[in-house]
């Protein structure tokens, strides 16, 4: 079933991004609702061995949507990338549809690139870069 090979996967995607973090200083991180400690998401970067250009990534459960919570996670990411000496640029993509990530993007100073195909996704997706430079 698929709940089989999802529990077989996740432990080697945590413990990937643990070795992420130990080794680079940035990951993907859980995010969890101060109030309740319930797990809401998750936001980070993925990230390659010269971590020059790194990947944005945030996704929410759907109950946490247009509550500000991608904005402070977002920022947040921003503010741990800057403070990496070799991080240079941030790219990030998002769904032509979702007009909330779109704000986000344009808010946050991220400049759009055009569109792209992802294969995960199966869809044209936006790209935007952030310069930290």
């Amino acid at each position: 079933s698929g709940g089989a090979v999802a529990s077989v996967k996740i432990p080697k995607i945590v413990k990937w991004y643990e070795d992420c973090h130990k080794e680079y200083g940035l990951s993907v991180y859980s995010l969890k609702d101060k109030k309740n400690n319930e797990v809401i998401g998750a936001a980070g970067f993925n990230i390659d061995a010269s971590v020059k250009r790194i990947e944005l990534i945030a996704h929410f459960r759907k109950s946490y949507w247009h509550k500000g919570y991608a904005t402070e996670a977002i920022t947040g990411c921003i503010k741990l990338a800057k403070r990496h000496k070799k991080v240079k640029y941030i790219q990030a993509s998002c769904d032509p549809k979702n007009e909330a990530s779109i704000r986000i993007m344009e808010k946050l100073g991220f400049t759009l690139l055009g569109k792209e195909w992802f294969e995960d996704t199966r869809q044209e997706e936006l790209v935007y870069e952030l310069k930290l430079f």
